[in-house]
């Protein structure tokens, strides 16, 4: 059995475990791409997305493309 833990998307607590993915968390926030993530106020490469695994108390910032004239 995998522990959870909580970790902040855009100020709002979600719970994740040791196996859950950055991009996965995005998922889950209901993120649209584009976008871009930041890790604990770290920019990261969407071809990162995949490859780092969450731990306790991340905080992690969707930020979204808004488009407009």
């Amino acid at each position: 059995m995998t522990d959870t833990f909580q970790i902040l998307v855009n100020a709002t607590p979600q719970q994740a475990n040791e196996k859950t993915t950055l991009a996965q968390a995005a998922v889950q926030f209901g993120a649209q791409p584009p976008y871009v993530l930041l890790l604990n106020h770290h920019f990261i490469a969407s071809s990162q997305h995949d490859q780092i695994t969450l731990k306790p108390n991340d905080i992690i910032e969707v930020i979204s493309a808004i488009q407009g004239g």
